[in-house]
């Protein structure tokens, strides 16, 4: 719940959420976060997923928010897909459609426009896509069925005009926020539990393990450190598809006991009050949520200078942001912070008060709320 700029009605307006899946990530769990805090006496939410139910569901369910599971497995379910999408939309009849990740996007928006009774469809850019030209121009030439798209930060906003080629009045940036309360009431995780000595120093990256977040250049800029320092240790918490690689590299480095793969963990917060220092290399962005998460809960970040960084960590006293793919300066900022106690202090106190007044989602939802109502 939160304070709301909505003008009283004598209904809740209907708003749908589409997204591609509900498993654990940045634009999963702020769809969550935002929906869950709308105003219901304002707002009527559903939520649509095009894949199977996720570990998401959960809160959802507890938040008496209507879900509904599309379960596309593959590209080849899409057509059954879109039928039920458009089946339930036009069911549902929403004002408004609010579409998170790409696939969700371009369904959402073409759905949209077939219904007799279309809704106003805002399309959120989580992050700058370079993976894909393709993604690019489908996303521009469907783009007049879009009334707005809702840009995670001023980077992915510059991105989407400047290489997206989507036109500048339609884009809009609502930041995400964090749950304060969730990361600094959490406790600190006993490290013994994970088989490191209660004094241990650590090195936490929280993530997915694929391309995009740089763990390659994370290891290269890391392991010189942790050969030097016996206390200190790299935990990586989170899967994805080089795990295997990340394996192989630990064995060659005879690292096994140094760096540790936990998989997928429900206790971040916990994490992230233990660890000394958060490490994040990632290639490209759109406003990193784990940066957000670490200074909520008083952890000094180590980062790479992607898309929204620089506006989560816009000055030196709140964190380090060295250049993608500079490896030797990531491992002089992770070190100045591990040498210096009182200097984690003072980062760690100052992220957090910063991100305590910039980054609510109190301030996130009503932002939210004056895009879609004025748009």
């Amino acid at each position: 719940m939160t304070d709301s700029i909505v003008e009283q009605t004598e209904r809740p307006r209907p708003v749908t959420f589409l997204i591609t899946d509900l498993d654990q990530g940045g634009a999963e769990q702020a769809l969550v976060e935002l929906v869950t805090r709308l105003d219901r006496t304002q707002w009527a939410p559903s939520v649509l997923c095009l894949s199977k139910k996720g570990v998401l569901v959960e809160r959802l369910r507890q938040a008496d928010i209507p879900f509904k599971a599309l379960g596309a497995k593959s590209l080849r379910d899409l057509p059954r897909v879109f039928l039920q999408l458009r089946r339930k939309l036009k069911e549902l009849n929403p004002e408004i459609l609010c579409t998170y990740l790409y696939h969700a996007n371009i369904l959402g928006r073409i759905a949209a426009w077939t219904l007799r009774s279309r809704p106003r469809v805002f399309c959120g850019i989580r992050v700058a896509e370079k993976r894909s030209k393709w993604r690019l121009r489908i996303d521009r030439v469907t783009d007049w069925m879009v009334t707005g798209h809702l840009c995670v930060s001023q980077d992915v906003a510059r991105f989407s005009e400047e290489v997206g080629k989507l036109p500048a009045k339609k884009l809009h940036v609502v930041p995400n926020g964090v749950d304060i309360t969730r990361f600094e009431n959490a406790d600190l995780l006993n490290w013994q539990e994970i088989g490191l000595a209660p004094s241990a120093k650590v090195l936490l990256y929280a993530g997915r393990l694929n391309p995009q977040k740089g763990l390659d250049d994370l290891l290269t800029a890391i392991i010189p450190l942790l050969k030097r320092d016996s206390d200190l240790h790299l935990v990586l918490a989170g899967e994805g598809s080089l795990r295997q690689r990340i394996e192989q590299r630990i064995a060659m480095e005879q690292l096994e006991q140094k760096i540790l793969l936990l998989g997928h963990r429900n206790d971040i917060p916990k994490l992230m009050r233990g660890a000394t220092v958060l490490v994040h290399a990632s290639h490209w962005e759109g406003a990193p949520n784990v940066v957000l998460e670490a200074m909520a809960a008083r952890l000094p970040v180590v980062c790479t200078a992607t898309e929204g960084t620089g506006e989560l960590v816009p000055q030196i006293d709140l964190g380090r942001v060295v250049p993608i793919g500079a490896t030797s300066e990531f491992r002089a900022a992770v070190k100045e912070l591990l040498n210096d106690e009182e200097l984690r202090r003072k980062t760690a106190n100052s992220a957090y008060l910063h991100v305590k007044q910039e980054f609510t989602w109190t301030k996130s939802v009503s932002n939210w709320e004056e895009v879609v109502l004025s748009s």
